[in-house]
């Protein structure tokens, strides 16, 4: 096992699930399948019947609450390989995730940088990531797979409702995760990606190899 994962000391997960809709039952057997590595302990937290945007407030304020040391989001419709956890714990960044695609989109993944001119956030393609081997980071990411420390949820709150959409200066978009985001580089947080860690997505699904590595 990765040296950090074992010098991992006492760290508290919140497996955070907010629920727009029923969890899919691959979804729920690759949680249960979840690698913890040792001296990390998880606790489920589900929220069901809010906005998505509320469902991460409430489970932002478990974690706050309780003094968890981070909290892993998992939408409910995201397969995730039963390492990640492990693997984004060992990367210690603000913010962690990996890769999945979007539904309607299957050669674009939820990951995004800065466009050249620096004027928005563009999302890269799966094909650019399968040239990467190491970490790297990001202007932005989905959260249907992302680890986020409680610093940074001391910082920042998840919006929606204010949020209008997406304008040319790249500070507002329609999208509760990318507006966290974007709020957390203001305080200079890093958003990192395990290129290891494709995760499936409902009807899209990328089930690799790396799903049964251990760590």
């Amino acid at each position: 096992m990765n040296r950090k994962i074992q010098n991992l000391q006492r760290k508290r997960v919140a497996i955070g699930l907010p629920q727009a809709s029923s969890f899919d039952i691959m979804a729920n057997s690759a949680i249960d399948k979840l690698i913890v590595p040792d001296g990390v302990e998880t606790e489920i937290i589900r929220v069901d019947g809010y906005g998505i945007a509320n469902a991460r407030n409430k489970i932002r304020q478990v974690v706050l609450d309780n003094n968890l040391d981070y909290v892993f989001f998992i939408d409910s419709d995201i397969i995730v390989p039963n390492n990640i956890l492990a693997k984004l714990l060992a990367l210690d960044a603000d913010i962690a995730t990996g890769i999945y695609v979007k539904k309607a989109m299957p050669t674009v993944t939820e990951l995004y940088n800065w466009s050249l001119d620096k004027t928005k956030i563009v999302p890269v393609l799966l094909a650019e990531m399968s040239t990467i081997k190491n970490p790297v980071e990001l202007a932005a990411c989905g959260f249907g797979a992302t680890l986020i420390k409680r610093q940074v949820l001391e910082k920042i709150r998840f919006k929606w409702e204010e949020v209008a959409s997406f304008n040319s200066n790249a500070t507002t978009y329609e999208s509760e995760d990318l507006q966290f985001c974007v709020d957390a580089r203001k305080y200079d947080f890093k958003i990192v990606v395990d290129p290891e860690l494709l995760c499936g997505h409902i009807h899209k699904v990328i089930l690799p190899q790396q799903n049964n590595k251990q760590g």
